[in-house]
C-alpha cells in the first residue's frame, strides 16, 4: 500500500485548537504532545493520519516491555494513508514525563486504565482497532475488558504475550536473565529493533536511542516484568479465550521466530569465562528447552489467541525474531490496514 510519510522532523510544535488544547480528534497530522488524564497522569501521545471521520475506527498502538511509541515508526508510515492512528509512551517511558509511583503495581490492568484515561481526556473515542506487540498484548486485552463489547472492532497481535505464556515460556526461561546479564539480554534488542535499522529513518533511530537511554537509566521495564505473573493471572480470570470475546470481529495473530533470539543470547552467554560448572549445567538445560520445546509451546500459544474471534487469521513472519514490527514492518502494516478496511466496511 502507498505509504504516507510523517518524519519526526516534520512534527515540531503540536497543533492546538482555539482553547490552546491539542485538537487530537479532527486535527491535521502529525500531532504530538503530553496529555494529562483526569487522574493526573501525564502521558506522551502522538497521532498520524488524516482527520478522523466520525464513526470510523482509529488504530491504537501498544508497545512491549522496554519499548516506546518510537518503535512503531516504520509500521505507522506504511499504513493505508486513510488511517488515523494513535501511539503513546507508558508511564516512565520515552517522552512521558510521569514516573511510576513508588510501590504502585505496574500490571497490564493498571496500564490499561492509564491509557483509557488519557484517551478519554484527549477525546479519542471508540471504535478502536488495537495493535499490540509482546507484553503490550496483555495491556490491549485489558483495554478490551474495560470497554463495551462493540468498542474494540479489531485486533492485531504481534508476537504477543498471552495469559498462559508466563508459566509455559517465561518462567522456564527465567534463569537466563541471571546468567546472561543485562548486556547478554541486550542481544534480544540487537536482533530485534536495532536489526530493523534499515526500516527506520535517521530521526526515528535517534529517537529510539534517546528512549533506550531513558529506559536504561530508569529501568521502568523491571517494574512491569515484576508484575508479569500477576498480569497474566488477572487476564486469565477474564476468560476472553473461552468466551470468544471479540465475537466475529477481525483478529490477526502474527508470530515471529523468537527462538532465534534466545539462541543468540545463549550462544553469547556460553562464551563467558566466568561460568562455573553449575551455571554451565543450567545453561545447557535452557539450551535444550529452547531447541526442543520452545517452538512447540510458542506456536500453540500464539495460535490459541485466534480463539478470541471466529474471524481470525494467523500469519507467520518469515524474516523476524521477536521484533517483527522492526524487521518486517510492511507485514504488520498490511495486516493492520486489512483489518481497518474490513472494519470500515462494517461501519459504513
Amino acid at each position: 500500500m502507498a505509504a504516507q510519510q510523517y518524519h519526526a522532523a516534520e512534527v515540531g510544535a503540536r497543533k492546538t485548537d482555539n482553547d490552546g488544547k491539542p485538537d487530537w480528534v479532527p486535527g491535521e497530522a502529525p500531532l504530538e504532545g503530553v496529555m494529562r488524564g483526569s487522574c493526573g497522569m501525564e502521558l506522551f501521545l502522538s497521532t498520524n493520519g488524516p482527520p478522523r471521520i466520525p464513526g470510523h475506527p482509529v488504530v491504537i498502538f501498544e508497545a512491549g516491555v522496554g519499548a516506546c511509541s518510537s518503535s512503531w515508526g516504520p509500521v505507522r508510515r506504511l499504513l493505508d494513508p486513510r488511517i488515523r492512528s494513535y501511539c503513546y509512551d507508558r508511564t516512565g517511558y520515552g517522552r512521558s514525563p510521569s514516573a511510576p509511583v513508588a510501590g504502585s503495581p505496574r500490571t497490564a490492568g493498571v496500564l490499561a486504565e492509564e491509557l483509557l484515561d488519557v484517551l478519554s481526556s484527549a477525546g479519542v473515542r471508540p471504535p478502536y482497532i488495537l495493535v499490540a506487540h509482546s507484553f503490550g498484548a496483555l495491556v490491549a486485552r485489558e483495554v478490551m475488558a474495560a470497554l463495551e463489547p462493540d468498542d474494540v472492532v479489531g485486533l492485531v497481535l504481534v508476537d504477543a504475550n498471552q495469559e498462559r505464556a508466563y508459566k509455559a515460556i517465561e518462567e522456564p526461561l527465567k534463569p537466563l536473565a541471571a546468567l546472561a546479564g543485562p548486556r547478554g539480554l541486550a542481544l534480544l534488542d540487537q536482533s530485534g529493533l536495532l536489526a530493523g535499522g534499515d526500516h527506520y529513518t535517521s530521526d526515528e533511530l535517534q529517537r529510539l536511542t534517546v528512549d533506550a537511554e531513558r529506559e536504561a537509566k530508569e529501568n521502568t521495564s523491571a517494574l512491569e516484568t515484576a508484575c508479569l505473573e500477576a498480569s497474566s493471572d488477572a487476564l486469565a480470570q477474564k476468560s476472553q479465550l473461552e468466551t470468544m470475546a471479540l465475537g466475529v470481529r477481525p483478529v490477526t495473530v502474527i508470530r515471529g521466530d523468537t527462538k532465534r533470539d534466545y539462541r543468540r543470547v545463549i550462544a553469547a552467554t556460553r562464551q563467558r569465562s566466568d561460568l562455573d560448572a553449575e551455571a554451565s549445567r543450567v545453561l545447557e538445560k535452557l539450551h535444550n528447552f529452547v531447541e526442543k520445546e520452545f517452538d512447540v509451546r510458542d506456536n500453540a500459544l500464539q495460535r490459541e489467541q485466534m480463539r478470541l474471534s471466529a474471524n481470525s487469521r494467523f500469519v507467520q513472519a518469515l524474516e523476524s525474531g521477536h521484533a517483527v514490527i522492526a524487521t518486517e514492518p510492511h507485514l504488520v502494516a498490511d495486516e493492520v490496514s486489512s483489518v481497518w478496511e474490513s472494519c470500515l466496511v462494517s461501519w459504513v
